[in-house]
């Protein structure tokens, strides 16, 4: 697609994208008698958690990230290796991002002695605590702490499932996706990809978005917390055909471009140059007159070569050109222009017509 500000992206969401959880542990002198339950209460609730859930393991004290799989065998020298350092969370908050968007969860006993510290930063909303007899924060920190508990009351602590995925970004205009649970959404010349408790996070989306700008992936919990990512987007420079009509189908695609009545495939009468479905004779259902498409639905774009006619099947939207698009609604189109000054899409007049001309050989057609 040709324009100054969109640009037609392909963006895949991997089925394993799931929550980010941060363990900090505490191998101080102070924690040492609770070693052992600390250890059991990590691995029980590893257990516990989903899969697609993805663990990071840190000591307090310490910047070196662990592997959370290898607790189980690692644990005693791990615990060892780091009894030396002090309850201080300073040196694993500062090698992470402030854009993180995962809970932090320490287990320790005792206090944290620069927890405080931290009161006004990005993280302070994703601590959560555990111990094991004395609190690990000073007197009116007020964040949340559990005392002792089974690896179940930790678990339902944490994990707050995903009821809902979005997609968005400036001029995002979604064309086709792969996955039934979502569905396109418009908010005031806005356009949003929502999925409600889609069964997996694997979709495949095709759009339009605003040249270099960034796809935010939304995902809404059961709690109503929001984590935000971004995208990872490839450029389509080019697609290639979902198929290629027939001789009869091209010898009346080649009349109905330049509005010419056609003869029907199947009961032989000449129809209008705009007829898709042929109601003549017994058939109970009306017959697509290109039978390449006969169980397809929404846009489809026809392009002349030297040997025919190929299609491919664009979806809900189909781009027109100049930052014009024609969107599905049920069984008719709509037109939509993107204002770049907005970054919205703006109602435009006018019709989309059958066979509507793309330029270089190709036409549209809603089906």
């Amino acid at each position: 697609m040709n324009h100054p500000t969109l640009c037609e992206y392909t963006c895949r969401l991997e089925g394993d994208q799931g929550e980010d959880l941060i363990l900090l542990l505490d191998a101080s002198e102070s924690a040492a008698p609770q070693r052992g339950a600390i250890i059991r209460l990590c691995l029980e609730t590893l257990a516990e958690l989903p899969t697609d859930v993805r663990v990071r393991l840190y000591f307090l004290g310490n910047p070196q990230a662990y592997s959370a799989h290898d607790l189980d065998t690692q644990a005693p020298a791990w615990f060892e290796d780091n009894a030396l350092r002090a309850s201080l969370i300073s040196p694993v908050l500062e090698t992470l991002s402030p854009l993180e968007e995962a809970p932090l969860v320490v287990l320790g006993d005792g206090l944290i002695y620069d927890l405080d510290d931290w009161r006004d930063s990005p993280f302070w909303r994703w601590l959560r605590l555990v111990n094991f007899g004395a609190s690990l924060q000073p007197a009116g920190a007020k964040l949340p702490e559990l005392t002792t508990p089974t690896a179940q009351m930790l678990r339902q602590s944490l994990y707050d499932p995903v009821t809902a995925i979005e997609l968005r970004g400036p001029g995002f205009l979604p064309l086709t996706w792969d996955s039934p649970a979502y569905r396109r959404v418009e908010d005031q010349g806005t356009f949003v990809l929502r999925g409600e408790h889609p069964p997996t996070a694997a979709l495949t989306v095709r759009c339009l978005l605003c040249r270099d700008a960034n796809l935010h992936v939304e995902r809404h919990h059961a709690t109503g917390r929001v984590s935000r990512r971004e995208a990872s987007l490839l450029p389509v420079a080019s697609r290639p055909a979902d198929g290629r009509l027939t001789p009869e189908e091209v010898a009346i695609l080649d009349r109905a471009c330049r509005r010419r009545d056609f003869t029907c495939p199947y009961c032989g009468a000449t129809h209008a140059w705009d007829t898709l479905r042929c109601r003549a004779g017994r058939a109970i259902i009306a017959q697509p007159v290109f039978s390449s498409l006969s169980n397809q639905r929404g846009f489809v774009q026809f392009c002349h070569d030297a040997e025919g006619a190929d299609y491919r099947l664009i979806g809900e939207a189909l781009p027109l050109g100049n930052g014009l698009a024609a969107l599905q609604e049920d069984t008719h189109a709509r037109l939509v222009r993107f204002d770049p000054v907005s970054a919205r899409w703006l109602p435009e007049t006018g019709e989309f017509s059958p066979y509507q001309f793309l330029g270089m050989n190709c036409y549209g057609l809603l089906l």
